[in-house]
């Protein structure tokens, strides 16, 4: 947590800060891993995934953030 301080001098991620983007990350594999089966039984179906992206500043006083991407992958 100490490696990617969050935003001004001293400022770090939390524990529970880590708690969230790994249950959105879980949340998100079972989705994703949810969605690949469907698309196994029906091929017309177009397969979604996802994953949690952290966005980290090269400015030491902005915030670093997260947020999650989803995408819908297209066999073509």
């Amino acid at each position: 947590m100490s490696r990617y301080p969050c935003g001004g001098p001293g400022s770090q991620w939390s524990p529970s800060d880590f708690v969230e983007i790994l249950k959105e990350k879980h949340h998100l594999l079972r989705s994703s891993v949810a969605s690949h089966a469907i698309s196994d039984d029906d091929p017309e179906s177009t397969p979604m995934c996802g994953t949690v992206v952290l966005t980290i500043s090269d400015d030491p006083c902005r915030a670093h953030s997260w947020l999650s991407v989803r995408a819908l992958i297209n066999p073509d």
